[in-house]
């Protein structure tokens, strides 16, 4: 899911999120309308801040190129065939 998608189902507010992730609401709205992209760290930080709804892979698939690339072990992410799926350093 994208983070646009994300703020929009579940009526989240650019500016909590930010508040969550460390960053500010017009960096959240950079992102989210695809006029910028994020550092490695603040994609790690949007990605927690969401419940990781909203993957690092979803975020910057350019450095994040598998689906569970930078989620924490056991996490059931919004992926497709989830439970198939194991980051190479979960194995």
């Amino acid at each position: 899911m994208t983070l646009d998608e994300y703020l929009k189902k579940n009526r989240v507010r650019q500016s909590c999120l930010a508040a969550l992730a460390g960053c500010s609401q017009s960096m959240i709205s950079l992102v989210a309308t695809g006029r910028s992209q994020l550092s490695p760290e603040k994609v790690l930080r949007i990605a927690e801040a969401t419940n990781f709804e909203v993957t690092p892979h979803e975020l910057r698939p350019d450095i994040y190129p598998n689906p569970t690339d930078g989620l924490p072990v056991g996490c059931k992410a919004n992926t497709q065939n989830a439970q198939e799926l194991i980051h190479e350093n979960q194995a």
